[in-house]
């Protein structure tokens, strides 16, 4: 009996070693596979660099447009300003809106004909804004347990406002007081501003020295890091920007003999242009 048990045993153990082997031995796909497989250390070198050198290529070829240095220029430049851009409205109210309609046409056709008569051209007039809105007041109701307050419409107003384009700084503050005299407490001035009519005298300063900051440091750009600055591949502007220089106002007083009129600070005008630009690397 025990000598059965050992052959049966033993002859388990056979078949489980005839099974290992058969699960290990290759098939025709494992095969192939086996066949593909690099033969040397070489061969494993080979294909690990030409996975690398395919990946470059798909990577950098979607921001080929974007490598080499990129840098912005800046230039800048101080002028005097040759106009003023006066803001002014005609305010005025009426029972009605036909009333006040033509309280406001009255004294904004002074205004008009006051600026035509001081040498200010119809093309340098233009209207901004007309606007008619209702008047509300809200008094006190004393009714028998409470007091109330109630909308109650009393009329109309109306404001006409334009922008006037005045070319002869000299005689701006005159100019305003002469308006206010004759528009009278309807007048509403809403600011002035000071510009140049043209500034493309100036466009070539400020291009040249805004190109030349940009190849400045494009160059040192190259030269920390290295590498030789290639040609210029792309370039653009931005649109100029314009501020006034607060501390070189000069102070206009306009005098006159029965007056002193409105004093006048013009200032100095600072335009600023700015490129982008983009350079190779040789």
């Amino acid at each position: 009996m025990i000598n059965i048990f050992k052959i049966f045993v033993y002859a388990l153990g056979v078949f489980a070693i005839v099974s290992c082997f058969n699960s290990n031995t290759p098939g025709k796909e494992d095969a192939g596979q086996i066949q593909s497989l690099p033969e040397s250390s070489n061969q494993i070198s080979s294909v690990r660099d030409e996975n690398i050198v395919r990946n470059n290529t798909v990577s950098s070829g979607a921001n080929v447009s974007n490598s080499g240095i990129w840098v912005s220029g800046k230039a800048s430049i101080e002028i005097k300003p040759d106009i003023a851009i006066l803001k002014v409205g005609v305010e005025t109210e009426g029972l009605n809106t036909k009333e006040a309609l033509n309280n406001n046409s009255k004294y904004a056709d002074a205004v008009l004909n006051y600026l035509k008569q001081n040498q200010v051209s119809s093309d340098d007039i233009q209207t901004a804004n007309i606007n008619i809105s209702p008047r509300y007041e809200y008094p006190e109701f004393t009714g028998p347990s409470s007091t109330v307050r109630k909308q109650v419409l009393v009329g109309y107003r109306v404001y006409n406002s334009v922008v006037i384009k005045v070319r002869d700084i000299d005689n701006l503050g005159e100019l305003i007081d002469g308006v206010t005299e004759v528009g009278r407490d309807s007048i509403r001035v809403n600011g002035i501003e000071f510009a140049r009519d043209d500034i493309e005298q100036f466009m070539d300063d400020l291009r040249k020295d805004a190109v030349e900051n940009a190849i400045d440091k494009a160059n040192q750009f190259a030269k920390y890091s290295g590498v030789a600055l290639g040609g210029l591949i792309r370039l653009s502007e931005s649109p100029v920007s314009s501020y006034s220089s607060g501390d070189m106002f000069e102070t206009r007083a306009f005098a006159s003999a029965s007056s002193i009129s409105t004093p006048i600070q013009e200032g100095t005008l600072k335009y600023t242009l700015d490129v982008q630009a983009g350079f190779s690397i040789e």
